[in-house]
């Protein structure tokens, strides 16, 4: 409805306008964008102006023939297809470049590898993954005729089914003068690999690089712990009885000479 589309509109550019802060205290931090992680950071951020610019409009990129259902409905399918576009890959590249914050810690902390070899041998795959796949996701979605209408104003990977006007109508069905995009469009086998495809891989990766670090940092605590106990015991039973001898010695012996 109105209230909803202006409510996530006005959310959108408070959402972008802490963006862009972040983006302008990472530049302003000490290390700026010389480090790998804030690179990444920026990069999420970037996700995150994308993905919220597809409300700017108000609602107005729907397509026009559904502005009995969506409000300020002013477009067409090209412009449905750009806040798809911009639904997509911001809505894919914020997931991946977190699970790229999750892949960098586990290579400096159980790969222990150096900043210069992560900048020059890992970096770029942190950043062109996200982005492929994001493009890939899109193309794909397009191809297969999945972004349609998603009722709030823009356009995302869903089939055309959520119109009033297609309940009940049989998939590819047009009412003639009225409606020019075809109820039920999209493939939903296609729409539900993709779907499939974000909510086993993602949460994948990223358990299995915490699980990972934890595992690490846990057995090298315990070796830690385990070398601390034996250098105590090491100074109590071996350091401490050679000690006394040598300090009594020495108190002898300068009470003998002075005597």
């Amino acid at each position: 409805g109105k209230f909803g589309i202006i409510l996530i509109g006005v959310t959108s550019v408070i959402s972008i306008i802490c963006s862009s802060t972040f983006i302008w205290m990472l530049r302003r931090s000490y290390d700026g964008f010389s480090t790998t992680q804030n690179r990444i950071l920026l990069g999420l951020c970037v996700s995150d102006i994308i993905f919220s610019s597809q409300w700017l409009a108000f609602g107005m990129f729907a397509p026009q023939e559904l502005d009995y259902f969506s409000w300020n409905a002013r477009g067409n399918m090209a412009t449905c297809h750009i806040t798809g576009f911009l639904n997509v890959i911001g809505g894919i590249l914020g997931p991946f470049y977190n699970a790229s914050l999750c892949v960098l810690p586990l290579i400096i902390v159980k790969y222990q590898k150096s900043d210069e070899y992560i900048r020059n041998k890992i970096e770029l795959f942190l950043h062109v993954v996200p982005w492929l796949i994001a493009f890939g996701w899109y193309i794909f979605s397009l191809v297969m005729g999945n972004i349609n209408p998603n009722g709030a104003g823009t356009c995302g990977v869903t089939l055309y089914t959520r119109p009033p006007h297609c309940s009940g109508m049989e998939d590819g069905s047009v009412t003639e003068g009225l409606f020019d995009i075809p109820c039920g469009r999209g493939n939903a086998k296609a729409a539900m690999l993709t779907v499939l495809f974000a909510l086993i891989i993602l949460p994948i990766v990223m358990i299995t690089c915490l699980t990972m670090i934890y595992r690490c940092v846990l057995i090298t605590e315990k070796k830690m712990s385990s070398y601390g106990a034996r250098s105590i015991l090491k100074d109590e039973t071996s350091s401490t009885p050679l000690r006394i001898p040598g300090l009594l010695k020495k108190c002898l012996l300068l009470k003998c000479s002075s005597s």
